[in-house]
């Protein structure tokens, strides 16, 4: 009898821990399967791409490459009046404006960084969100 006592008196302690358990393990699992509050979710914005552009700034979209078409045009607007350009390269990295030109090859050195920052004062003026660098060559 004694070796029963002690096997039902185990089995006893042995129920008690499974019954504690599985109540932790439902509690555990009632918390964590319970709704969110509202007002706490976190969402991507409506871009279009289903939060892509909001979780990854620097790719360029749809409507930044449309701006960046129209100053492009911009710039050649405002360059073209000026003699002694022959051409114009436009280039952007983030906030940096990369303008090359290309002047008339009759042009003296001095002549020629006259007109490089002609330019870049033009471009500057008009393009004020952007760190601006012109380049000129012949």
């Amino acid at each position: 009898m004694d070796k029963l006592d002690r096997h039902t008196g185990s089995g006893t302690a042995l129920h008690r821990w499974m019954l504690a358990g599985l109540i932790g393990a439902a509690l555990l699992l009632g918390a964590g399967c319970s709704g969110a509050e509202p007002g706490k979710e976190k969402g991507y914005g409506h871009d279009g791409y289903m939060g892509y552009s909001n979780s990854n700034p620097s790719l360029m979209n749809r409507n930044t490459t449309l701006l960046y078409e129209k100053d492009t045009r911009m710039i050649e607007q405002v360059l073209k009046p000026v003699a002694g350009i022959r051409s114009t390269r436009v280039s952007f990295n983030g906030s940096e404006l990369h303008v090359q030109l290309t002047a008339d090859p009759e042009m003296t050195d001095a002549q020629l960084e006259k007109l490089r920052a002609r330019a870049q004062a033009i471009v500057q003026t008009n393009m004020p969100r952007y760190e601006v660098h012109v380049k000129a060559s012949r």
